[in-house]
């Protein structure tokens, strides 16, 4: 039997991810005592929720994870859900995109937008009163982009409006609000890592903690000449795809920018 994928949109990548229908994620107040603990496990056990064992990294994020019992219909999930949000020890509660041992995401009922300017504020607030989402606040340091939030609880349908509005022409994008716990103390596995110290001083550590992007973006690098033979663009074949793409030579019009004084060249990170 073929496994049930969903997806959402980061820009205008598809995220593809296999829902688990039978979990339910919690962000919980920080540092939380034994005794706090041990409170919201007996109440979690009252609404017939198992709590599920995650790493160290998963809990020192204050997030923790239960599971439905077998026989828990969907509405009585939308309801236990509603009951353990209302909890004062937990902040936010939703479904999970993505869980592995050191790391979890999960849905919230928030969606961030970015609009494009031909789109007015009058047909934006008509589409998102359709979407049965309200405007709770702007972003000042993204132009047009707005945080909305849906009346109903967290959930995979909701990802339906959200990608509606993301495949708008007027919508730059539209991607649901998840909480991720970070990846602690992640290291390349490139063997001259110790010879960059320039990791250090930008912080690059602390990013990658957080997210290592994706292999289907595309970034273009314009500069005066790249080494596309060079070791770090070398494509392991075990990876399955080519970290340099279309490398041109503006100079010379031709596919080789390693004797360029101008080129593009697209690399995959």
């Amino acid at each position: 039997m073929k496994k049930e994928e969903l997806f959402y949109y980061r820009g205008k990548t598809k995220v593809s991810f296999e829902p688990h229908r039978d979990l339910l994620a919690a962000s919980v107040q920080p540092d939380l005592s034994e005794e706090q603990d041990k409170e919201l496990l007996e109440y979690s056990s009252q609404l017939k929720l198992q709590p599920e064992q995650v790493e160290a990294p998963i809990r020192e994020e204050n997030v923790r994870v239960f599971r439905f019992s077998s026989a828990t219909s969907e509405q009585e999930k939308v309801e236990i859900q509603k009951r353990l949000s209302e909890h004062p020890l937990v902040r936010r509660t939703g479904p999970i995109v993505h869980l592995s041992n050191q790391s979890v995401s999960f849905m919230t009922n928030e969606v961030v937008v970015k609009l494009k300017k031909q789109m007015s504020r009058d047909e934006f607030n008509r589409v998102i009163r359709r979407s049965n989402l309200e405007i709770i606040r702007t972003l000042p340091y993204a132009e047009n982009t707005f945080v909305l939030r849906a009346a109903t609880p967290a959930s995979y349908d909701l990802l339906e409006s959200i990608n509606k509005l993301a495949r708008r022409a007027t919508v730059e994008y539209a991607e649901p609000n998840l909480i991720t716990t970070a990846i602690n103390d992640f290291t390349p596995n490139d063997f001259l890592f110790g010879n960059q110290p320039h990791h250090q001083i930008i912080n690059t550590e602390d990013a990658w903690d957080i997210t290592r992007g994706s292999n289907d973006i595309i970034i273009a690098v314009v500069d005066s000449g790249c080494d596309i033979d060079h070791p770090d663009f070398t494509n392991p074949p075990p990876l399955g795809w080519d970290k340099i793409y279309e490398p041109f030579d503006f100079a010379n019009m031709d596919s080789d920018p390693i004797r360029v004084s101008l080129l593009s060249c697209h690399s995959l990170s």
